[in-house]
């Protein structure tokens, strides 16, 4: 405070003193800076609260909040307790307002900024709280499948198709995670995912497509039928966003499995022959199946004795141009009947003589009868 003077001589000195006091008026308790962050058009933030706390020791009153600047219609109040009628804040109380932010299609999107402001009849009044928010375009994924419908054809038993390909794309504006992608249905084993781009960890972001392959492999002949279902949930993260119900996409999986099928004629063959001679005969072989067949493997025809009496060393076969016969067309086996020596005139060797396909496992039986002529 310095010393006073009188014509330069001094008069008298002051003694040194500290001053203490607290500020007087609201403050708000939290950042009054508040970010909304990134909230999609036509969906609200979360609630974000402010608390306003006097530390004066004189009692505030007459409080009022109002929201104004550039976007203040996307923020709304929606709770207030300072605006409870004749509020009176003494020392260290409070009272609090809850505000959302509610971008809309009409305000666009990007930064949107606006001011909470607070009166009262105290010392720093008002009181100002700077908001912004970040408006981002509606958020809608869309789960694409093509083709929906594999046709495989006919493909020969227990060998693979070609492989066949299904394109997932997410079509919309959001991400989307797929589910597992696995095969379902009656013949669900007679196809095979043989690789895939798609991720199941993490999402397909919009505009993405990845891929799944897929082999036929049937194991039996027939028609075979399968099912591929494609399921994906919404995964956007942003806030305000409602999930969208997706519906799963079907992949509809057909084939048939083809095998050759021997049809022999005739199915009793009788061969005559006199004692110690050997004499043959033939059978015809048709392919009345949807794939080619082939007599070869060990051994592609047996016999079996049809009584105790017949000798099976006495007949034997031999096949001509059987491998690989084409569907509808045909090849022969030549049966031969070794009479014995010595015997019965009249006497029959019955045996069943098995044709089988190895390829499809076609399989015909011929009832041979040998029989010794005079």
């Amino acid at each position: 405070f310095g010393v006073a003077t009188q014509a330069g001589a001094p008069i008298g000195t002051t003694d040194l003193f500290a001053l203490a006091g607290r500020m007087a008026g609201p403050v708000v308790s939290n950042v009054e800076v508040k970010d909304f962050g990134v909230v999609e058009v036509a969906k609200s933030s979360t609630t974000q609260s402010f608390t306003i706390t006097n530390i004066g020791a004189a009692s505030v009153s007459a409080l009022t909040t109002t929201l104004s600047g550039a976007n203040a219609a996307l923020f709304t109040i929606t709770a207030n307790t300072c605006a409870v009628a004749n509020l009176a804040l003494v020392l260290d109380r409070s009272c609090a307002i809850q505000i959302q932010f509610r971008p809309t299609v009409a305000a666009g999107t990007g930064t949107k900024v606006a001011t909470l402001t607070v009166g009262h009849n105290g010392l720093r009044s008002p009181v100002t709280i700077a908001l912004s928010g970040f408006a981002n375009a509606a958020l809608t994924p869309a789960l694409t499948v093509t083709p929906t419908t594999l046709a495989f054809g006919n493909v020969v038993s227990n060998t693979s198709s070609a492989t066949s390909t299904v394109t997932i794309r997410n079509s919309g504006t959001g991400p989307l995670r797929l589910g597992a992608l696995a095969i379902s249905g009656t013949n669900a084993n007679q196809y095979v995912i043989v690789g895939t781009t798609c991720p199941t960890a993490t999402s397909l972001n919009a505009g993405v497509s990845c891929t799944l392959n897929v082999q036929f492999r049937p194991t039996s002949s027939g028609a075979k039928a399968g099912t591929i279902s494609v399921t994906a949930t919404d995964s956007s993260t942003v806030q305000g966003h409602v999930a969208a119900v997706m519906a799963p996409v079907n992949v509809s999986l057909t084939g048939t499995g083809a095998a050759g099928t021997i049809s022999a004629a005739p199915t009793t063959l009788a061969i005559s022959g006199r004692l110690g001679t050997v004499t043959t005969s033939r059978i015809t072989l048709t392919n009345t199946g949807t794939a080619p067949f082939s007599l070869v493997g060990n051994p592609s025809i047996t016999f079996t004795a049809v009584s105790a009496n017949t000798p099976l060393p006495r007949f034997s076969a031999a096949q001509t141009g059987c491998n690989a016969v084409a569907v509808g067309r045909s090849c022969t086996v030549t049966v031969s009947f070794a009479a014995p020596a010595a015997g019965v005139v009249g006497t029959v060797y019955s045996v069943d003589m098995a044709i089988l396909s190895d390829a499809s496992n076609s399989r015909v039986v011929v009832r041979v009868n040998g029989t010794i002529a005079r």
